[in-house]
């Protein structure tokens, strides 16, 4: 990537542990409704992006759970993009 990439990346990862490191508890949504919920996925999204975290709660134990919510972000971020 550009150096002016690199940098940004730099700044955003500083941004958010020095956000994080104050933090005295992640944020908590619930897996069903960010995986159904446009609403939801963007409020997951808010939480994630500044703070490098946020716990899904009742996540399903299915194998593909963990390529549906990548993929459900993915579209969202293209919706958002259009």
């Amino acid at each position: 990537g550009s150096v002016s990439e690199e940098i940004y990346s730099l700044q955003a990862v500083y941004f958010s542990y020095t956000y994080a490191s104050t933090l005295s508890a992640p944020p908590r949504r619930q897996a069903d409704a960010v995986l159904k919920d446009d609403d939801a996925l963007c409020d997951m999204l808010n939480d994630l992006l500044p703070l490098g975290v946020c716990v899904l709660e009742q996540a399903p134990s299915e194998p593909g759970f963990l390529n549906e919510l990548p993929a459900r972000i993915q579209k969202q971020l293209k919706t958002v993009g259009d």
